[in-house]
């Protein structure tokens, strides 16, 4: 499926997905990281930036600005796994 999503500033914390992902940012300034990383050392990725998250490995991603716009692309069912930050380490 595809979708475009919107949010406001914030953080999703550490999750998985079943499925593979690919996101395109559309508006704002946002952060992606793996379960190796930080928000505060994630780098800033705004307008036509890319990620590809394969499915089942943990990470967190926030919008850094006032409005952050995404189109999202998953090969599989759309859902949402919280995971222990520490374990995902």
């Amino acid at each position: 499926s595809g979708i475009v999503m919107k949010m406001g500033p914030g953080a999703f914390p550490m999750h998985t997905h079943t499925a593979n992902y690919q996101l395109v940012v559309i508006k704002g300034v946002m952060k992606h990281w793996g379960a190796d990383g930080s928000r505060e050392q994630a780098p800033k990725m705004g307008p036509g930036s890319y990620w590809y998250q394969p499915a089942g490995q943990a990470h967190g991603d926030s919008c850094e600005s006032d409005e952050c716009v995404w189109f999202i692309t998953l090969d599989g069912a759309r859902d949402f796994h919280l995971v222990d930050s520490q374990a995902a380490k």
